[in-house]
């Protein structure tokens, strides 16, 4: 996903993605069908709300990133994985100079790839799956 402005009338798969993060993350945008119709409005000014964004039902590079840091469980993700946690994974590797291709919400190879340059670059044992000491070494890279 490059992270298209979606509003009110958008359709595709990226409303889709849209769509199943919400609700991943328990706001209710109604049926996943790829249509941004008043359901799927009202479930992204509720989050905007949440992420104390100005809650303008129109989602842009600011919604994106509150979304994909708004899953803040550290799942234990591996290749294959695809969720907002991955999102925040992807972030986290391009803000610490790795390419993973585009913020999909999908763990693949390239994901997998950076992952596993990330953790060798921090010391941590290479093995392409994001646990707690990957999570917290990425953590540690926000507040530095």
């Amino acid at each position: 996903m490059a992270e298209p402005t979606l509003k009110r009338g958008s359709e595709g798969p990226d409303v889709t993605d849209l769509q199943e993060a919400l609700i991943e993350l328990d706001f209710k945008p109604g049926e996943v069908d790829g249509v941004f119709g008043v359901f799927t409005e009202s479930a992204v000014k509720s989050f905007q709300k949440w992420a104390t964004l100005t809650a303008d039902g129109i989602v842009g590079p600011a919604t994106w990133e509150k979304l994909d840091d708004a899953d803040m469980s550290d799942p234990t993700v591996r290749n294959g994985a695809d969720g907002v946690a991955v999102r925040g994974l992807q972030r986290r590797l391009i803000a610490a100079g790795f390419d993973v291709g585009e913020i999909d919400g999908h763990f693949g190879a390239q994901t997998e790839a950076a992952v596993r340059a990330f953790q060798a670059r921090s010391g941590l044992d290479v093995d392409g799956i994001v646990g707690p000491q990957t999570w917290k070494e990425l953590r540690a890279l926000e507040r530095s």
